[in-house]
């Protein structure tokens, strides 16, 4: 689809390829939890538009380019795991299990702040992210 996707509300490029893009941390990660050390592991979705074309050329990506799309969207995936991660590592150590297993929302909130910088860069908007899953591990 490339250049001919659709305009979003924003004005941007929102290729279809870029809709809904699945994340995970595929390998247990261990926080430190209020009741000790645990494993878990996240999944979840998110959304991207080109924000600036021509710095996403820059970097590696023909956003007039199914393929080339399709191929970034890893890279997008990876940034936004690792935001989710670092954000977890972070707010995890004041939490029990059941706790962290119910702040999706302020996890998402906070993984979504983090990522939007990094993305920026790459010309790319990160426009939604949710958590649809914390599991113990």
């Amino acid at each position: 689809m490339g250049l001919f996707g659709k305009k979003s509300k924003s004005g941007r490029l929102a290729p279809k390829e870029w809709q809904e893009i699945k994340w995970g941390i595929s390998s247990p990660l261990m926080v430190r939890l209020s009741g000790g050390i645990g494993k878990v592991r996240a999944f979840g979705s998110f959304k991207c538009e080109v924000a600036d074309a021509g710095l996403l050329a820059e970097n590696g990506c023909d956003a007039g380019s199914s393929e080339s799309l399709e191929r970034f969207k890893h890279y997008l995936s990876d940034v936004v795991a690792s935001s989710f991660r670092d954000v977890l590592g972070a707010r995890s150590s004041g939490m029990t299990g059941e706790e962290l297993q119910g702040s999706s929302e302020p996890l998402s909130r906070a993984a979504l702040e983090g990522a939007v910088p990094k993305l920026a860069e790459k010309g790319v908007a990160l426009v939604d992210l949710s958590v649809e899953k914390i599991l113990n591990a």
